[in-house]
């Protein structure tokens, strides 16, 4: 490279810690923010991007698969990589926005749910002591928010309000939870694939992700008991319910299984059940089994709307005060009006009504991607609760990420592997996100690209940029 043009992005420092990918990212999503970079920006390609910083090209195009992702840039083959107009901009001359079939993010489909929140919007001036929703309250909610809480938890595992906390989304809880047991440098356990949230979580704790084999039915035992003897980890992450990325969820026998181990390797587990909504005969969860060392986690935000942070958290005893000084540390207290809404959808039964039209949505859109794809497709259990993603294994032919570059370029987006993989010892496939498209002629056309690519794999002929 004979030298950088003016008008050509470079960041001026990338951070120190952390995966270098990620601090690429996060200087380019600054820039874009301070104005530095408008709509239609075209960046480096991907070689002289690495040569001028002095890293892999490898990490530069994660980089930017990652930065695509996000939406603050697109890719046009044979032309380069361009800043992404956001949808609140005009539109722009200089970069067309991406009409790709959408199966990246991991969203229910449009359904009743702006029409319920208005009606709770529009009711919340009525309460009782509206004003004061917009003071100070309890760090751990108000006891009527818990007992909806409660409600909405149950019923194989409904807990008693007293030991609820409420925060600003699972999210919120995950990293208070992971903030009391863990430091920089621990090792923390989880699924060989895992939930995007909980690398970013583990990125910026500073703690290294150990994977564990899985099944159809998720974490194998004894391979998590071999990890706790070979790393000498004390804490597990997982999702024993409609699992993230893959949808597995353990039977009861499973679960008692990996309790025996949690209890005989006196394991910390951090057990999230955000789809739990969508699983009514899932089994009680790891809580009831090992309550004293388990935080269990859950949220209205996946099934209400990914905006409404309402997330619920109850701790081993031994931690609740613990956890109610971090919520007072890092929020002081979840939104109240936020909260009041979720609950009165609970207390006033519109959440019901949304929940069953999520399970017939999603058992819907199964069924379509069963009949594209269930030839690729591992063969369905009994009773296996259907979710509005899936785990697609891919042939050898098809490295995953790309797979994810050709999906992309035929106008297929899927998240790339690396969102969701611990190691390169990672199955070799993608999660596929089924509520994203508005329509099912929408995620009919995305699934039939993908169908098109596994019949006939032609990865040599990618372009990249």
């Amino acid at each position: 490279m004979t030298g950088i043009a003016r008008d050509e992005w470079t960041p001026a420092a990338l951070r120190s810690d952390g995966p270098r990918y990620l601090a690429i990212v996060e200087a380019l999503q600054a820039d874009i923010e301070r104005g530095m970079l408008r709509p239609g920006s075209r960046l480096l390609p991907h070689r002289d991007l690495a040569e001028h910083l002095g890293l892999s090209i490898g990490t530069v195009s994660k980089a930017y698969a990652e930065a695509e992702r996000q939406g603050l840039i697109i890719g046009k083959v044979g032309k380069g990589t361009f800043v992404r107009a956001r949808a609140s901009d005009a539109a722009s001359p200089d970069v067309e926005r991406s009409r790709n079939v959408p199966l990246d993010l991991n969203v229910p489909p449009p359904g009743p749910e702006i029409e319920l929140l208005a009606a709770e919007f529009a009711s919340l001036p009525n309460h009782a002591n509206f004003a004061g929703l917009f003071d100070y309250l309890p760090h751990q909610g108000l006891l009527r928010h818990r007992e909806a809480a409660a409600a909405w938890m149950g019923p194989r595992y409904r807990p008693d309000p007293d030991t609820i906390q409420i925060c600003h989304g699972a999210q919120h809880a995950m990293s208070l939870a992971f903030s009391l047991v863990v430091r920089a440098g621990d090792t923390v356990l989880t699924e060989s694939l895992t939930y995007s949230g909980m690398k970013a979580l583990g990125a910026h704790l500073g703690v290294k992700l150990v994977g564990i084999q899985t099944d159809h039915e998720g974490l194998i035992p004894e391979a998590l008991d071999e990890a706790c003897r070979r790393s000498h980890a004390s804490v597990l992450y997982t999702m024993p319910t409609l699992h993230s990325p893959t949808a597995a969820t353990m039977s009861p026998e499973r679960r008692a299984a990996i309790a025996e181990v949690a209890r005989r390797r006196k394991l910390t587990v951090i057990e999230d059940n955000v789809y739990n909504f969508l699983a009514p005969d899932a089994p009680p969860p790891l809580k009831s089994l090992i309550p004293d060392q388990c935080f269990y986690v859950t949220s209205l935000s996946k099934c209400i709307a990914p905006g409404l942070r309402v997330g619920f958290v109850v701790a081993p005893p031994t931690y609740r005060d613990r956890m109610m000084l971090a919520i007072r540390a890092t929020a002081w207290m979840a939104t109240p009006a936020m909260v009041e809404i979720g609950c009165r959808m609970i207390e006033s039964g519109r959440i019901w009504r949304l929940v069953e039209q999520r399970r017939s949505e999603a058992a819907a859109r199964r069924a379509v991607t069963y009949e594209l794809l269930g030839a690729y497709l591992p063969p369905l259990q009994s009773n296996e609760p259907a979710g509005f993603h899936l785990w697609l294994p891919l042939p050898l032919e098809w490295p995953a990420a790309h797979f994810v570059v050709a999906a992309r370029q035929r106008g297929v987006d899927i998240a790339p592997p690396e969102a969701v993989s611990i190691d390169e010892a990672s199955p070799n496939g993608v999660r596929i996100c089924l509520g994203g498209p508005e329509a099912e002629a929408i995620l009919r056309k995305g699934l039939t690209v993908l169908k098109e690519m596994l019949h006939n794999p032609s990865p040599s002929t990618l372009s990249f940029v």
